[in-house]
């Protein structure tokens, strides 16, 4: 049996056990735990749930009697792009009251609006359909809008009508039933209920091709959608399949990081859409299928060794061994970072052949994780009996500490560290990863669970299948949805969950890893590496060359802990290890060029000596020989960063 698919009690993982002090809010509806805690749609449900969600090409709001609705507009600024929210449309039912999420999958949620008398709203949020879909029952819907009603255009079977607004927009209407529509200035409405489904959608310029379009897709409705992967010899088959209600063909719109890898699609003539990831692709079929190439990078560089760095790799490992026997951070993130900087250390002993070294790196391996595997820490690790779980002590007392923790923020960078060390000592020791699988396979299912159904873990905690990236945010609620930072971080997370299935000769977590990594490498190279070729952001903003921040309806070229521009590019270079050379391409780096040189040459403030290696090591995969020269002058090294890795990784350049 694989290692991932194995179940165990709460009782049986050697931790403490806690309720947490924040309780789902209604709005959860009939969820139960494990709940997903960094889904792309979590706005939903937590504090005010008045916070935007992201169910492309569309904005939507849906408040405790209303649902708003918004096809976003861009505001271009030289540090940021913003998707402001208006509220297009205001969908409601009269005396209607929000009673919370019914049901949700990897593609899409679905929550419920009850009233009296039968009366009910159910709204369907899908990832990337150009409509908005619901299913009235028993009512008389309003939909409201901020702009001035020009015109509306019916048509004689009363199920479709097409509407033009004062700020240009046209937008459509479909019912599974003739509904008969009155209009005032900023307000459609029907003159008496009925049952049946309730589509809207924005129509893109070249009105008359696009609202045809529309029409011939408007009766099939995805209500939800799965997501599965395969392994073949050398690719990742991940299929799409959407579920769907009523009858005709399935229309649906793609981002831009799926066209390349979409096999035999039926694209469709429709124009026109688009969102913060770009143009959106309109595509027929209630199944698609993708091919990933899956990474063959282990343990190692793909490449050789300089052997002109030999000497100097050997000698900066014997004094890093010597300097990280010390007590690592309390905090999940930094000693996460610590002890995969040691885990490094083992690997480059192994391959540069000074064997009789590995035994101590391995000893101030084990000293440093064992604690927190048997909660004898100084801020030890707490099973969430609440939202089911893994967070810190610290953590759940403080929703502040630990950069969120408690709160199911970034748990895929501070795991995916923990991850990365135990899979190096299980490579040497495997009987060790036998001896402490239970927390070490705690750790890796609050991040990277694959299976569902789990009872103690939610699937993917932080993998949005449609974007193929991941989200952070955890139970924080932002008014711009959802955001990640640092993609090398989730990059890592992943790869270090592919090498813990090498450790452990398990086919089916070395699988996980594989989707995971190489769908998180595809989106980050997309959505966060902006090269000249590519169109999905403005010139303006595009010349910053990388995103720091991508939220569900913005772009930062800033950090959660600065806006020094070595902050925002090295958040997406770090860690460096074999799967950076995946992530990072050389063409974007010859682009990031500039901007690179420019911090390292600034005088006021200069930049620190940790983030230069960092800077050189990215620059070394196009220049080798500045790189490395460069390198002799640098002394000091972040904490997640040592000189024999740095040198290791120029000498492979």
């Amino acid at each position: 049996m694989s290692r991932i698919s194995e179940r165990f009690d709460p009782s049986s993982l050697p931790l403490e056990k806690r309720y947490h002090p924040e309780n789902p809010s209604t709005q959860w509806g009939h969820i139960q735990s494990p709940y997903p805690t960094n889904a792309w749609w979590e706005n939903l449900v937590l504090n005010s749930t008045k916070e935007t969600i992201t169910p492309y090409p569309y904005h939507v709001r849906a408040g405790l009697n209303e649902i708003s609705i918004c096809y976003p507009t861009r505001e271009v600024h030289d540090t940021y792009i913003f998707s402001p929210f208006h509220e297009d449309w205001i969908l409601t039912l009269e005396g209607i009251e929000k009673s919370g999420v019914i049901y949700h999958d990897e593609l899409s949620v679905a929550v419920d609006y009850v009233g009296k008398e039968g009366r009910n709203l159910r709204a369907w949020f899908v990832k990337g359909t150009p409509y908005q879909s619901f299913y009235v029952t028993k009512g008389s819907p309003i939909l409201k809008t901020i702009h001035a009603i020009i015109e509306v255009f019916p048509f004689p079977d009363n199920k479709r009508i097409l509407i033009h607004l004062n700020n240009g927009q046209y937008w459509c209407i479909f019912t599974e039933v003739p509904v008969h529509w009155e209009h005032n200035m900023n307000q459609l409405y029907t003159t008496s209920s009925f049952n049946g489904y309730l589509r809207l959608a924005y129509v893109p310029p070249q009105i008359e091709t696009n609202f045809q379009v529309l029409s011939d897709y408007s009766t099939c409705i995805p209500i939800g959608g799965h997501v599965t992967y395969e392994m073949l010899q050398e690719d990742i088959k991940i299929q799409f399949e959407f579920l769907t209600f009523g009858e005709g063909r399935l229309l649906m719109l793609t981002l831009p990081h799926h066209k390349d890898i979409l096999v035999n699609p039926r694209f469709v003539n429709m124009s026109g859409f688009t969102c913060i990831k770009g143009a959106m692709m309109a595509i027929e079929g209630t199944s698609w299928s993708v091919r990933e190439p899956q990474i063959k990078i282990g343990w190692f560089s793909d490449r050789p060794i300089d052997q002109e760095y030999l000497e100097i790799i050997g000698n900066s490992l014997m004094k890093d061994v010597e300097s990280n026997t010390s007590s690592l951070a309390i905090d999940p993130y930094f000693f996460g970072k610590g002890v995969a900087k040691i885990a490094r250390l083992a690997l480059i002993a192994e391959q540069i052949g000074r064997l009789e070294l590995l035994e101590k790196i391995l000893d101030n391996l084990k000293r440093a994780l064992v604690p927190w595997f048997t909660g004898k820490n100084q801020n030890p690790l707490v099973y969430d009996l609440t939202w089911k779980g893994i967070i810190s002590r610290n953590g759940i007392n403080d929703r502040g500490a630990d950069f969120g923790n408690g709160w199911y923020n970034d748990h895929h960078y501070h795991y995916g560290y923990f991850i990365y060390a135990c899979a190096v000592i299980g490579r040497y020791e495997k009987s060790w990863l036998n001896e402490y699988r239970i927390p070490i396979l705690a750790l890796l299912k609050d991040y990277a669970n694959p299976v569902s159904g789990d009872p103690m873990f939610p699937k993917f905690r932080h993998k949005d299948m449609y974007d193929g990236h991941s989200w952070a945010s955890g139970l924080f609620e932002f008014a711009d949805a959802r955001n990640q930072e640092s993609t090398s971080e989730a990059v890592n997370a992943y790869y270090a969950v592919y090498l813990l299935g090498l450790a452990w000769h398990d086919p089916e977590l070395q699988g996980a890893g594989q989707f995971l990594l190489t769908s998180e490498i595809r989106s980050s190279r997309f959505y966060w590496q902006m090269g000249d070729s590519t169109n999905i952001y403005d010139r303006k903003f595009r010349v910053n060359k990388c995103v720091g921040i991508l939220w569900g309806c913005k772009v930062d070229y800033a950090t959660w802990f600065g806006n020094l521009p070595e902050y925002i590019h090295c958040i997406q270079f770090l860690p460096f290890t074999p799967i950076t050379r995946a992530l990072l391409l050389p063409s974007w780096l010859v682009e990031e060029r500039e901007i690179l040189n420019l911090i390292l040459s600034r005088k006021s403030p200069m930049v620190e000596a940790k983030w230069v290696a960092y800077i050189l090591m990215a620059l070394g995969i196009i220049d080798k020989k500045m790189a490395t020269k460069k390198m002799l002058e640098v002394k000091e090294f972040d904490d997640g960063n040592t000189m024999t890795n740095s040198w290791y990784w120029l000498s492979t350049c």
